[in-house]
């Protein structure tokens, strides 16, 4: 049988919707909430660096660039001088359009996806520097901006209309397909 507090560490889509002092009295009573937290960072951090890892090597492999893991968390080939560097940071604003879905699965609240997507830029930023330095290339600094700023806005977009059509929408008929939306 499956384990009920696993079940709930991914119930964000999926939410109805109680009073606000019905939601505080959870919070505040339930012990495994900063657990749950600090899982759902994680797995966010892992999706993001995985999705960037699989389209870094198929866009390496596909362009006959030598690519190598550190790559991932270097700030001085994110350039618009060369193709190279207009590259990665394509790379990395279609990884922010991917990990946006993931924010939508794992999160599921309109309300907390500012806090999630600046921890992601964050962790990045720690990784970042701790791999190559303070990143003193203002492109990468730009990256980052549009890359959180993206993510925010259509992550806020996805999760309240997830939110919204689970609170509204949920019993009316779906005129196109002749039948209630379930």
């Amino acid at each position: 049988m499956s384990d009920p507090n696993m079940v709930s560490l991914f119930s964000g889509a999926n939410m109805k919707y109680k009073s606000l002092a019905q939601n505080v009295m959870a919070l505040n009573s339930s012990p495994n909430l900063t657990y749950k937290l600090l899982f759902q960072i994680i797995i966010l951090q892992i999706f993001y660096y995985f999705t960037a890892l699989v389209l870094f090597t198929i866009v390496s492999l596909l362009s006959g660039w030598d690519f190598h893991i550190g790559s991932l968390l270097s700030w001085s080939n994110v350039t618009i001088s060369n193709t190279y560097g207009l590259t990665l940071m394509f790379l990395w604003l279609i990884n922010s359009l991917i990990s946006v879905v993931f924010i939508a699965l794992i999160i599921g609240r309109s309300r907390m996806v500012w806090d999630f997507v600046i921890t992601i830029h964050f962790i990045n930023l720690l990784l970042v520097m701790l791999v190559n330095g303070f990143p003193s290339n203002a492109y990468w600094w730009i990256l980052q901006f549009v890359s959180a700023t993206l993510m925010m806005t259509l992550g806020v977009l996805m999760t309240r209309w997830i939110e919204l059509r689970d609170t509204f929408f949920e019993n009316l008929n779906d005129i196109e397909m002749g039948s209630s939306m379930k």
